[in-house]
């Protein structure tokens, strides 16, 4: 049996959270669509820990009060969830050891130094562009597929496996 993991970026969750201001009310419901198809499918998303940071962030610029008290709580209990059962995402690194997940950092540090920096790659691209390595290693079989889900074009070429359909703007 083939797996499909898509590793998504901070770009796709705005468009799903409708974040004021950096969604597409269009692509939004296209995102929001695919989404469903995949985990109806029974495909496995993952979400790299620096992505749920970005859309905290962006969801903190929301100017009205209201609507970003709203967001807040359903990004926070969207992250409850998956950490408690791995639904609707994956949250990688998913390690209890905290040492695990400061060693992860170096690594990513080096990766970004080395490598990534100098195409103008910054450190959360960097984690879900290894998130993403990561799991082509696991999932190596024939029939596996590892994408990005993304906006972002340049983040988008790094992915293991060219995604067919994919889905950009």
């Amino acid at each position: 049996m083939s797996t499909t993991a898509l590793v998504v970026d901070t770009s796709y969750l705005v468009e799903l959270f409708k974040v004021p201001k950096l969604f597409d009310p269009a692509f939004a419901e296209r995102v929001k669509q695919r989404f469903g198809e995949v985990l109806k499918a029974g495909h496995r998303l993952y979400v790299p820990f620096p992505v749920v940071f970005e859309v905290a962030n962006h969801i903190a610029g929301v100017p009205d009060g209201g609507s970003r008290k709203k967001l807040a709580d359903v990004l926070a209990n969207t992250v409850r969830s998956c950490v408690e059962s791995a639904n609707p995402w994956i949250i990688t690194p998913a390690s209890e050891d905290i040492l695990y997940d400061l060693s992860e950092l170096l690594r990513l540090c080096d990766v970004y130094a080395r490598e990534m920096a100098v195409q103008s790659i910054g450190l959360s691209d960097t984690a879900i562009i290894e998130e993403a390595r990561r799991l082509k290693e696991k999932y190596n079989q024939p029939g596996d597929r590892v994408h990005i889900w993304t906006r972002d074009e340049a983040l988008k070429a790094h992915e293991p496996d060219t995604e067919p359909e994919s889905l950009l703007s």
